[in-house]
């Protein structure tokens, strides 16, 4: 009897150690599943990343054209705007001296015709002022 208390004994005790090795392959393998879990996040993360460098560098493009765009924009709202001076300055200069040519002859300037073409080409010439100012106040707080 004591050989057969001994067997079931050394049994007991190799049942115990495979409890304890199954317990750790389990504990093994949820660390294995947690890794993979991980890792799989990580490859997403860095996806994600690699998607918003792609996007960064289309955007980068984008803003360096609207650069471009804004700094040829202020050279013709430049140029617009000194040639609409100089508009009006010479039509200024010709109304000025058929004003002193109305007054030698004794014609009153409102009854020329002239002046009827003199009052609309003044009114667009600042209505051409306007928008030009108009269309650079859209973009000019883009300006570096």
């Amino acid at each position: 009897m004591s050989t057969l208390n001994n067997v079931f004994k050394k049994l007991e005790h190799t049942d115990k150690v495979a409890k304890i090795n199954l317990e750790s392959q389990k504990v093994e393998l949820a660390l294995i599943d947690e890794l993979k879990n991980i890792t799989n996040i990580i490859e997403t993360e860095n996806s994600n990343i690699k998607k918003m460098y792609d996007d960064s560098l289309k955007t980068k493009k984008m803003f360096e054209a609207a650069y471009l765009q804004i700094n040829e924009i202020e050279k013709i709202y430049l140029n617009n705007k000194e040639k609409n001076t100089k508009y009006n300055k010479s039509l200024q200069d010709v109304f000025k001296q058929l004003s002193t040519v109305s007054k030698d002859l004794g014609i009153n300037i409102n009854e020329i015709s002239f002046y009827k073409d003199y009052l609309t080409t003044k009114e667009n010439i600042s209505n051409l002022y306007s928008e030009n100012q108009k269309n650079w106040n859209l973009i000019y707080e883009y300006k570096k």
